[in-house]
């Protein structure tokens, strides 16, 4: 996550960031959450993310995407 649709319509407040919220609170484990990433990039519009990061007509990231990714795990980490 997020999902393309969760991106362009800005679902800041998904479903998904609270059930994993919740499972890292009680399995005592480190919760990355990555739509911040996503819905306050400054450098392009949410649906240009959308066509530019993720594989066309799929929920998955394509080389771009992963650098996102990446560069947030890594602040994450540190």
């Amino acid at each position: 996550y997020p999902w393309p649709p969760q991106i362009t319509e800005n679902d800041a407040a998904s479903r998904q960031i609270e059930l994993w919220r919740g499972w890292c609170e009680r399995s005592e484990a480190r919760f990355a959450n990555l739509f911040p990433t996503f819905l306050e990039a400054a450098d392009k519009t949410r649906e240009a993310i959308v066509a530019e990061e993720f594989l066309v007509g799929d929920v998955h990231w394509n080389a771009v995407g992963h650098r996102r990714v990446a560069a947030a795990l890594e602040a994450h980490l540190r």
